[in-house]
């Protein structure tokens, strides 16, 4: 199991009100670590069998639906 310590952080305006405070994760190395190896072999098992397929652009680099004009 991986831990993480969570601490706030200041955005702005009114110190006191924790509505104004944005959690941040601090991982272990090692948690970071295994997060990139995991990517890394689900990103290529991902490229290698077409999922998602050619027809999908989402989400998916050098692929987008914005025209160049």
């Amino acid at each position: 199991m991986t831990y993480s310590m969570v601490i706030p952080v200041y955005k702005k305006d009114d110190k006191q009100d924790i509505s104004n405070y944005r959690p941040i994760s601090l991982f272990t190395s090692f948690s970071k670590i295994l997060e990139k190896i995991i990517f890394s072999r689900l990103y290529k098992h991902e490229r290698e069998n077409y999922i998602p397929s050619d027809e999908q652009f989402g989400f998916k680099e050098n692929s987008s639906m914005e025209r160049v004009s």
